[in-house]
């Protein structure tokens, strides 16, 4: 006979931050048949927390499949749009900064490069 275990306390256990706390209540969600909506429910509310389309569309869409007439099992689009620019707009804001930062090493060894043939010859 199972022992009975208290949904709520056992996944507020699950203490990890960010992308481990997801993999954590995503793998409950998908082996325990006990534990199932609650943790995939944690998981969907996690993964609207972050950054990470991918994994909110993983964890609603199981949500879906084990209680589909749940509201947290319906895809919030106007969230992916937003977060899907948000996440355009960091990428090209860093793809920028290290464009910037290649430059500017490329500027400084071209000095230090002058710098050492100078010390060479003299």
């Amino acid at each position: 006979m199972p022992l009975p275990v208290n949904t709520t306390a056992y996944i507020l256990t699950v203490s990890s931050l960010g992308r481990t706390r997801w993999d954590r209540l995503f793998l409950i969600g998908r082996t325990s048949a006990r534990l199932c909506v609650d943790a995939l429910k944690a998981a969907v509310a996690e993964a609207k927390r972050g950054k990470d389309i991918d994994r909110y569309v993983q964890a609603v869409e199981h949500l879906r499949t084990v209680l589909p007439t749940d509201q947290d099992a319906v895809l919030d689009k106007s969230w992916i749009e937003r977060t899907g620019q948000a996440n355009r707009a960091e990428t090209q804001r860093l793809d920028a900064e290290l464009k910037g930062y290649k430059n500017n090493l490329i500027k400084e060894s071209i000095r230090v490069s002058c710098w050492c043939c100078r010390l060479m010859c003299l």
